[in-house]
């Protein structure tokens, strides 16, 4: 599959130059990050296997662009990488709104099929579960000073070192 996945970028760059979003990210010294994907393949590609990838812009937010590629072969989809990307530049995000009208497009996003926007939210629960967690944990060199002090203390056994709090000093580890 990682194969399919490096397929999908060279696409995906390719699309890119194509739609001219390239000399727009270019003209706002702005880089194209891809935040998430997912990649869902239905049957193996073979090597030196004909297909055919198309790609296409979903829609945007206020902050996101999504995106999908579908491997397709003698008109079935093989496998669909589909993704979100932001344009950031050293000033911050680049309103997705403000790049397709320099494209060209003048409307709103297209609305977003439904699994678009649980990508979306899966991809944002996802996000602020890690938030959270690195949130409640020590510093990894504070891990090691209390566990370092520990053993200094001369205690010989292992109570507290697991997960949990360590005994007497109220601090949360792991």
């Amino acid at each position: 599959m990682s194969g399919n996945l490096a397929l999908a970028h060279i696409s995906g760059a390719q699309w890119i130059v194509r739609t001219g979003v390239l000399r727009i990210v270019r003209q706002h010294t702005a880089l194209l990050v891809i935040g998430d994907a997912l990649a869902k393949f239905r049957h193996d590609l073979q090597v030196f296997q004909a297909f055919e990838i198309h790609s296409r812009l979903m829609g945007w937010d206020s902050k996101w662009v999504f995106f999908e590629h579908r491997f397709v072969r003698k008109d079935r989809v093989i496998g669909v990488v589909a993704g979100r990307a932001m344009v950031k530049a050293q000033s911050g995000l680049i309103d997705p709104q403000l790049v397709s009208a320099e494209l060209g497009h003048r409307g709103p996003s297209p609305e977003l099929p439904a699994w678009v926007k649980c990508f979306d939210q899966s991809t944002e629960l996802l996000s602020e579960l890690i938030r959270d967690e690195e949130r409640s944990k020590p510093k990894a060199d504070m891990h090691w000073r209390i566990v370092e002090n520990y053993r200094r203390s001369g205690a010989t056994d292992n109570v507290g070192l697991g997960r949990g709090s360590l005994t007497g000093c109220g601090l949360a580890m792991f």
